[in-house]
């Protein structure tokens, strides 16, 4: 009876023992399955970290490749803006062109060609009005004598009546018809081209 009892005695122990050695054996077989599985994360954390950082370079380099298939565009817009700005007349020639439009053409033709020529801005003025002002605007010297309606012009820039024989001097056109009144009574209009000629009467 003594024996049974020391046999099964022996036999619990042993049990525990082996069920202690197999739980061990569980644990390390866990314990390095765990290890294995933080090592594999820990080095596919690089990885990822790769491809975040190869998604980082190709939205920059395709930014900056939009940036620069724009960047022509914008240089078409800049240059047909220059172009149209080019195209456009300079301020000065319009006005030039606005006077020619509501003004007088005058111009004093000598005996041996043109002394003056200019546009005067219209103010209701008379044949001898834009002479006048053309004369003071190109520092040229002017005779006359009378006034008003019986004005009558005698020497322009040096050049006088009678230099040319007794019938010679100044006469006047306006759109290229000689008028059948004095200077001073001929009421111009907008756009009227007066001439002054001297004629050599020959």
């Amino acid at each position: 009876m003594n024996k049974t009892k020391k046999y099964v005695i022996q036999f619990v122990v042993l049990g525990f023992m082996l069920i202690g050695i197999i739980t061990l054996y569980n644990l390390n077989a866990q314990s390095t399955k765990t290890l294995t599985t933080s090592k594999e994360i820990t080095e596919s954390i690089p990885q990822d970290q790769e491809k975040i950082v190869e998604k980082e370079n190709q939205s920059e380099n395709q930014s900056s490749h939009e940036q620069k298939s724009t960047q022509p565009s914008t240089t078409n817009k800049s240059s047909v803006e220059n172009t149209h700005q080019s195209q456009q007349k300079p301020p000065s020639d319009n006005k030039q062109q606005n006077e020619s439009q509501t003004g007088i053409n005058v111009s004093v033709v000598g005996v041996d060609g043109t002394i003056a020529a200019g546009v005067i801005e219209y103010n209701n003025q008379n044949a001898f009005d834009v002479l006048k002002t053309l004369c003071t605007n190109k520092g040229i010297s002017l005779k006359t004598t009378g006034v008003g309606i019986t004005v009558y012009v005698k020497a322009i820039n040096g050049l006088s009546e009678r230099d040319y024989g007794v019938m010679s001097g100044w006469k006047y056109k306006v759109n290229g018809e000689y008028p059948g009144v004095g200077a001073g009574q001929y009421q111009l209009k907008v756009n009227d081209k007066v001439e002054w000629i001297y004629d050599k009467a020959e």
